[in-house]
């Protein structure tokens, strides 16, 4: 796992979104004043929305490294993705 990715992390952020959800629900059960349109819900639907939204993917770029896998022209940098992943976890120069 690097900087909190990788299989120890899956599935967190929509868990912790469905969390603070929850939250939000159990404190407008508490104060029946509040209403489903007031300000506090607000942030529970766009939590909801992004959950169910799911992560951002470029569709462009993934066509693009689909078609040069396919094609045999993706090569791999094994250099440089072991310095950014050096880079990654020791920003101040962990060499």
């Amino acid at each position: 796992m690097i900087k909190g990715i990788g299989p120890a992390n899956v599935g967190r952020p929509a868990s912790e979104a469905m969390r603070v959800a929850g939250e939000a629900k159990a404190v407008d059960r508490a104060n029946p004043a509040r209403t489903a349109d007031s300000a506090a819900a607000a942030p529970s639907l766009q939590v909801k929305q992004m959950v169910a939204d799911g992560p951002p993917v470029a569709a462009d770029r993934v066509a693009a490294l689909r078609a040069a896998i396919a094609g045999g022209s993706y090569r791999i940098d094994a250099d440089a993705i072991a310095d950014r992943m050096v880079e990654n976890d020791f920003p101040e120069g962990g060499r």
